[in-house]
C-alpha cells in the first residue's frame, strides 16, 4: 500500500465532512436561499385583457376627514369605501372628493339591537326596522348622495346576527322593500356573508327572487386563510349559480377580504388583487383587523387606511404593494399564477411602459423566471435593448417600511421577440418591475 493512501484519505474525509456541514446548515437556514428550479410567469404585451380600473383598491372604514394625510391615500387610487352609514353628514364631501363610491352599512346606525338585545323583525314585528330604514333612504335622497347600500354585515355569523335565517330574510326583505319605496333605483348590495357558502347563497337567492327583492350586487368576504387560493373559484360559483337560478344579470363584489394572517404580508396581498383583476369581480375590499400582542387596537377606526399604514401612520411593506398597484395604468396584461407566485401589470402605450407587480404567497423563498413577450407590439426596444427597472418590497410585516429598495436598472437584450428577468424572492416578498425604452423615471417610482 503506497504511504500516500492515508493523506489521500484523509483529505477526502476533510472534503466530506466540509460538504455535509454546508449541507447541514442550509438545512437549518432554509431561507437563506431559493430554491433552483425557478418557477415562470410569461406576460404577453401584444394582449391586453381591458382597461386598468383599480378595482382592488377598496378599503373598509379607516379613512376620514382628519387623516390619514393625502400623500399617503392619492398614490393608492381607491376606487370603494365601505362604511357606516351613520359618517354621511360628516364625510360624504371628503369621500366624493377622491372620487370613492360609497358602500353605507346600513345596520350600523340602528344601535337598538346592541344596546336592548332588540333585532330587526323580533316577534314578527319590522316596523321599528322599516322606519328606520327609510329615514336613511329619505336622508341620501334629500341631501342628492350617491351610495350602494349593505342591507346588513355577515349575517352568517353570530357577532353580527343573532337570530334565524328566516327572520334574517324577512329584515332583508324589509329594508329591500323600504329602500325602494323612497328610491326605486336604489343599489342594493347583499348578502355581504362572512365566509363563501353556495349553499347559503342558494336558499338567499330563492327566497329573494320569489319575493323580488333581489340584490344589485351580489357580496360576500374572503377572510379565511383557505380563501388565499379560492377566489377565482367562488366567483365561477357564484356565476354559474346565478344563472342557474335565472336572476340574472347581478354583478359581484367581494366587500372584505384578506385574513388576518395574510393581512401585512406584501407576496402574499399581490394574489389577492391579482386574482380579483382575473375574475368579474367589480370590487374588492381590504378588511380590517384588530392587532398587537393582545389585540388590543383596530385597524378599523385608526386612519390607517385598515392597517397598510401603522399606528403612527407610516407606511408598511402593504402600502407600496397598493401604491404599486396604483400605479398601473393603461390596459390590463394577463398574468398566470404559479406555485409559489402571482403578478398584476399593465401596459401604457402612449407612455410606454409596462409595469408588473409579483409576489411570492409562500412561507418559503423561491426563483421565477419572468418572460415578457410580444416586445415587437410595443416600442420599447432601444438601441441598448429593453430597460428594465427593479425595485424590492421585502416583507416588513407589521413594521414600517419607509419605500421599496431600488434593485437594478439595467438593459435586457430581445431574443425571439421578448426577455427574460429571472427573479428570486424572499417569503412573501413582492417586487415592482418597470420595462421602459430607457432607465429615466418618474416620481411615482420611486
Amino acid at each position: 500500500m503506497s504511504k500516500a493512501f492515508p493523506f489521500l484519505a484523509l483529505f477526502l474525509l476533510i472534503i466530506v465532512a466540509l460538504l455535509t456541514f454546508n449541507l447541514s446548515q442550509q438545512n437549518q437556514n432554509p431561507q437563506t436561499s431559493a430554491k433552483t428550479d425557478a418557477e415562470k410567469i410569461v406576460i404577453d404585451l401584444s394582449a391586453p385583457t381591458g382597461p386598468v380600473t383599480h378595482k382592488a383598491a377598496a378599503i373598509l372604514h379607516s379613512l376620514t376627514p382628519t387623516g390619514p394625510r393625502i400623500n399617503l391615500v392619492s398614490p393608492l387610487k381607491l376606487q370603494t369605501i365601505r362604511d357606516p352609514v351613520y359618517n354621511l353628514p360628516d364625510y360624504y364631501s371628503y369621500f366624493q372628493s377622491l372620487g370613492l363610491t360609497i358602500e353605507a352599512e346600513l345596520p350600523d346606525k340602528y344601535a337598538t339591537y346592541k344596546k336592548s338585545n332588540h333585532w330587526p323583525c323580533d316577534n314578527g314585528d319590522c316596523s321599528a326596522w322599516k322606519t328606520y330604514t327609510k329615514d336613511q333612504a329619505k336622508y341620501v335622497r334629500d341631501h342628492n348622495l350617491s351610495v350602494r347600500w349593505d342591507i346588513w354585515n355577515e349575517p352568517d355569523n353570530q357577532d353580527f346576527w343573532r337570530r334565524s335565517f328566516d327572520q334574517y330574510l324577512q329584515m332583508w326583505k324589509a329594508a329591500h322593500k323600504s329602500l325602494r319605496s323612497v328610491d326605486p333605483n336604489a343599489v342594493i348590495v347583499g348578502p355581504s356573508m362572512t365566509w363563501f357558502s353556495r349553499d347559503w347563497l342558494d336558499k338567499f337567492l330563492t327566497f329573494a327572487k320569489k319575493e323580488n327583492v333581489l340584490p344589485n350586487i351580489l357580496s360576500w368576504h374572503e377572510n379565511t386563510d383557505n380563501d388565499l387560493h379560492q377566489i377565482e373559484n367562488h366567483v365561477k360559483i357564484a356565476q354559474d349559480l346565478i344563472a342557474e337560478k335565472g336572476v340574472g344579470p347581478m354583478e359581484l363584489e367581494v366587500n372584505e377580504a384578506i385574513s388576518a394572517n395574510y393581512a401585512f404580508k406584501p407576496g402574499a396581498v399581490v394574489t389577492y388583487l391579482a386574482q380579483a383583476e382575473r375574475t368579474a369581480l367589480i370590487s374588492f375590499s381590504r378588511t380590517c383587523w384588530l392587532e398587537g400582542s393582545e389585540q388590543s387596537s383596530s385597524d378599523c377606526f385608526n386612519n390607517s387606511l385598515d392597517g397598510l399604514l401603522n399606528a403612527n401612520s407610516q407606511p408598511r411593506s402593504v402600502w407600496h404593494v397598493y401604491r404599486y398597484y396604483g400605479t398601473l395604468n393603461g390596459q390590463m396584461l394577463s398574468a398566470s399564477k404559479t406555485a409559489s407566485f402571482d403578478a398584476v401589470s399593465a401596459i401604457n402605450t402612449p407612455e410606454n411602459s409596462v409595469r408588473t407587480v409579483i409576489g411570492n404567497f409562500t412561507a418559503s423563498p423561491h426563483s421565477l423566471t419572468l418572460v415578457f413577450k410580444g416586445i415587437s407590439a410595443t416600442q420599447l426596444h432601444s438601441p441598448a435593448g429593453v430597460a428594465v427597472i427593479t425595485r424590492r418590497i421585502p416583507n416588513s410585516s407589521g413594521n414600517p417600511l419607509a419605500k421599496a429598495i431600488l434593485e437594478s436598472k439595467k438593459y435586457y437584450s430581445v431574443t425571439g421577440d421578448k426577455i427574460t428577468v429571472n427573479l428570486q424572492l424572499a417569503a412573501f416578498e413582492a417586487v415592482m418591475i418597470r420595462l421602459r425604452p430607457d432607465t429615466t423615471e418618474t416620481a411615482d417610482e420611486e
